[in-house]
């Protein structure tokens, strides 16, 4: 009918449709002829559509791995995409036969770094960023991890090698240019690092000239809370950035899991509300949990959309909440536990 040259709105007419439902189909038509058959077998939701075309406008070779491993045997897998495309895209990739490159774009880990190759030059960078890393805390052990920022986030976007879904971390799907920013983040962190030992330094002398004793546990304090700032940014970006225990390679946290239902509660009640020796995780965790909380809930939504030199607005980028203001989040969570007497009524 579209192509006799009805507009959508004809079209829902003529069959009696809403409009919506004649968009959702429409989308359907952007999709390669494996993907129209899955979903109209009822393999790949409607509601997964979006997702799919997500994927497709940035890497049709990526959009073609993925819809295969979903046509073989791997319909399950199809349920997750609508809310975890990171983990469905992850999964195509590990256990499918594609070659297709695609990482997260928000940090590095060791296997990655080794992977990439990134030249001798910038394994020096890394053995002096373990180096700087030991100066700063005694008992760590190996590099410090890699993160990537904002900016490496836009230069991605503007090659048009990201892929992006809403409340989900972005996707890089060019490698070459994966290598340039992995190299980018690690002067970075070592420049970070170098500044942080020339601080700490400073303040030695400092301390030193004006003939007061060097005090080791108040710089540990200081330390430790220049990393829980750092660390509970990132937990908030990632929105349960706490360590590759409450992760699975690209694929987003379950909010069904029971991690996730701690890690609110010890961010509103901290870490001793749970008595189980099993359980405790110290007060280190709860603070970061505290600072890292976000709530993806509408009361928070926040269109945070730059506008580009040309004065046009770029790609879409909502936030959820200001990560150096947990307060309201922990206010929000609150009222649903305030009136709890016991944990019965609380969980």
């Amino acid at each position: 009918m579209l192509d006799r040259g009805l507009t959508e709105d004809g079209t829902a007419q003529a069959l009696g449709w809403p409009k919506q439902r004649v968009a959702a189909r429409v989308k359907l038509l952007e999709l390669p002829d494996e993907a129209q058959q899955l979903t109209g077998q009822g393999v790949i939701p409607l509601s997964a559509v979006d997702q799919l075309r997500s994927i497709g406008e940035v890497s049709p070779e990526l959009l073609d791995a993925v819809i295969g491993y979903l046509g073989d045997g791997n319909e399950w897998a199809a349920e997750r995409l609508a809310r975890e495309p990171g983990w469905v895209i992850d999964s195509a990739l590990r256990n499918g036969s594609s070659k297709v490159f695609a990482a997260h774009l928000t940090q590095l880990d060791s296997h990655e770094i080794a992977d990439l190759r990134l030249g001798k030059r910038t394994e020096a960078l890394l053995h002096e960023a373990a180096a700087l890393h030991k100066q700063l805390d005694r008992y760590t052990y190996g590099a410090p991890t890699v993160r990537f920022t904002e900016s490496d986030v836009d230069q991605a976007r503007a090659a048009g090698v990201l892929v992006e879904f809403e409340n989900a971390r972005p996707i890089i799907v060019d490698r070459s240019l994966y290598r340039v920013l992995s190299k980018q983040a690690i002067k970075r962190t070592v420049e970070d690092l170098q500044a942080r030992v020339a601080d700490v330094a400073q303040a030695r002398k400092a301390t030193r000239a004006s003939g007061r004793s060097v005090d080791p546990e108040a710089e540990a304090r200081r330390e430790r809370g220049r990393q829980l700032r750092a660390i509970a940014e990132q937990a908030h970006g990632a929105n349960l950035d706490l360590g590759r225990g409450l992760m699975n390679g690209l694929a987003m946290v379950d909010p069904a899991d029971m991690a996730v239902a701690k890690f609110f509660v010890y961010a509103v009640l901290g870490a001793d509300y749970d008595e189980s020796p099993y359980t405790q995780t110290g007060d280190r965790v709860a603070e970061l949990a505290a600072r890292g909380v976000r709530l993806v809930i509408e009361e928070f939504r926040t269109d945070v959309t730059k506008t580009r030199k040309d004065g046009n607005r770029g790609a879409l980028r909502i936030d959820y909440g200001d990560p150096h203001k947990p307060g309201e989040a922990v206010k929000w969570m609150w009222k649903f536990i305030d009136g709890a007497k016991t944990a019965g009524e609380l969980f």
